[in-house]
Formats: C-alpha cells, sequence, structure tokens
C-alpha cells in the first residue's frame, strides 16, 4: 500500500532514456532527472544537426502519407530546417538541403509510399502519435515515483499486400549501414502494444511493425525495409528489462548515488554534453537548482500530453 501523503514524482521513460540508462547512468540523471541541457546548448547557438535533417525527412514522408502530394511534402521539408541549420546549408552550398530531398525522393522512388496507406485514428491521421503506458509507482523514501513510458510513433499503416496494420518507425542515417542490430532490438514492442490498443485488436501482444531506414546522401540514397515480428517471450524480456531499470532508477534516486561509465565519456567523435558538470564534483542540490532555473517554462519533448493511455502496471 502507498502512503500518499508523500509526494509524487513522474519519471517518464522511453526506448532511448533507457538505452541513455544502459550506457552511463550519470549521463541519464543529466539528461532526464535533472531538466533537459538542450536549452544550454540552444542558447550557445549548438544544434543536433544529423537529428535536425531527419526530423525533416521524417515530416515530408508523414506529409506524403497523409496527402500524396509531393509539392506539399518537399514545402513541409523546407519548414522543418531551423533557421541554424538553414544558415550551416547555405555555407554548405546547399547540399544539405539537396541531400534530404534527395533521400526523400529516393524513398518516393522506392515505391514504399505506394504500397502502404496511413490508417486514420479517431478521424486523425496517424502521423507522430504520443502514446503512453501507465507502469505503476514505486515508493521511496521519501518520495513516490510514478512511473509512465512514452512512445512516439511516426505513423500506423496498413500494409497493401497483406491488410496488415502496423506502427512503423523511420530511420535516417548517413555512412555505413550498422542498421542489422535494430532486428534485435525491443525499441518496437511497446510502439505495437501502444498501436493494437487504439485500434482495439482482439490480439494485443501479437508485435508487427516496420523499420524504414533511409540514407542520407548526395548521390544514391539507399532505402532499406525490415519488418519486426516479435512474440511473447521477447515482450516479457521487454518487460522485466522495464523492471529493472524502473527499480534502479527508483534506487539511485532515494540514495542520490549514479554511477559514472567512463568509457562512454567520448562516443560517435563527440565528448558527451554532460562531461564537464559531471566530473565537477558539485553538490547535487547546486546542479538541480541551476538546471530547473535553466529550464524554466520550456516544455521537454516527453512532457506532451499524450493522444492515447492506458494501464499496464509492472511493480
Amino acid at each position: 500500500m502507498l502512503n500518499f501523503s508523500k509526494p509524487h514524482r513522474r519519471i517518464v521513460l522511453s526506448h532511448s532514456r533507457m538505452s541513455t540508462f544502459y550506457h552511463c547512468q550519470n549521463s541519464y540523471r543529466f539528461a532526464h532527472i535533472f531538466p533537459q541541457i538542450d536549452y544550454q546548448q540552444e542558447a550557445q547557438g549548438v544544434t543536433n544537426f544529423p537529428m535536425d535533417v531527419g526530423t525533416a525527412i521524417h515530416i515530408a514522408i508523414q506529409c506524403y502519407l497523409e496527402h500524396r502530394d509531393y509539392n506539399r511534402a518537399i514545402f513541409e521539408l523546407w519548414k522543418a530546417f531551423p533557421f541554424a541549420l538553414y544558415e550551416r546549408g547555405v555555407k554548405d552550398g546547399g547540399r544539405t538541403i539537396y541531400a534530404a530531398i534527395s533521400a526523400f525522393e529516393a524513398w518516393l522512388d522506392s515505391g514504399v509510399a505506394q504500397a502502404y496507406e496511413l490508417v486514420a485514428v479517431n478521424d486523425k491521421a496517424s502521423t507522430e502519435l504520443v502514446g503512453e503506458i501507465d507502469l505503476g509507482s514505486i515508493e521511496g523514501m521519501n518520495e513516490i515515483y510514478d512511473f509512465v513510458y512514452q512512445c512516439h510513433i511516426d505513423a500506423i499503416v496498413r500494409r497493401h499486400t497483406d491488410g496488415e496494420i502496423m506502427p512503423i518507425d523511420i530511420k535516417t542515417y548517413a555512412g555505413l549501414n550498422k542498421l542489422e542490430r535494430y532486428e534485435y532490438s525491443t525499441q518496437l514492442i511497446p510502439y505495437t502494444l501502444v498501436s493494437n490498443m487504439i485500434l482495439e485488436k482482439a490480439t494485443p501482444l501479437q508485435f508487427d511493425a516496420e523499420y524504414w531506414f533511409i540514407e542520407v546522401a548526395l548521390t544514391n540514397p539507399k532505402i532499406d525495409m525490415k519488418p519486426i515480428r516479435k512474440d511473447q517471450t521477447d515482450f516479457k524480456f521487454w518487460v522485466a528489462t522495464t523492471q529493472q531499470v524502473m527499480r534502479q532508477i527508483a534506487s539511485n534516486l532515494d540514495a542520490d548515488r549514479w554511477p559514472r561509465n567512463d568509457n562512454h565519456c567520448y562516443q560517435y567523435g563527440q565528448t558527451c554534453p554532460w562531461a564537464t558538470d559531471c566530473w565537477s564534483g558539485q553538490a547535487s542540490n547546486e546542479l538541480e537548482e541551476w538546471y530547473t532555473a535553466l529550464a524554466d517554462g520550456h516544455p521537454t519533448r516527453n512532457g506532451k500530453t499524450p493522444d492515447f493511455s492506458f494501464r499496464m502496471p509492472l511493480v
């Protein structure tokens, strides 16, 4: 029985947040327990360039699935580039925007769009759906931790070959294709669970989904598709790993101890954005006050009101 006289703290989990936690628990603390550092980076004029390009292509694909209008989709792709990114595009002679448009056009030429149709959910196009699973609460020494899992579903589509309705996740990348690992990822299990619950499928624990991979390149961008089929064994594994993360986060919050993984301070050619604060030895309460003031009034991505939610307590 929970002691409801204690204050509640809402903890949002997602696939990327859990991946951050597995890589380095202290980087998870900076990214998601304290208000997010993105606002400091924006203030310094730093943008996440690859992510912005990928977002623009996502928007173009989603627009085309909904309206089947090439010019409208290209217009939406252009609009999705933030001003700082546009400046960089000018400096590189337009190669960036050309590569983004080429990737989108390659996706069109591949025939993927013709093989699927977008499904409407509650009379609205099923793009950028936010689904939330209430995972239950863990009582700590001073607080009650309320855990939810959020999924940002790129689209729900119907495949024409067999009529299967399923979520898809669009992945954009540049360079060497190292995407085979997605076949074994559990990322799309909660996506499919949410999708099945939205559509009121009779068998919500059947997990069918697809990844659409689009390479961003100046010449010859590549398109790849990977169907994902999981079973209840995979679902049980996802539940077990999620439970483990929930309990560990609650334990870390109680003790205010967040192990640092120095092997992940430098990855993918970049230093961890929280490295300076992480190594400073500054007291946690001082850091939390500073991050709270920094992010005051700025909503985070996982602060969105979900389009659909249901309860599936794991603890």
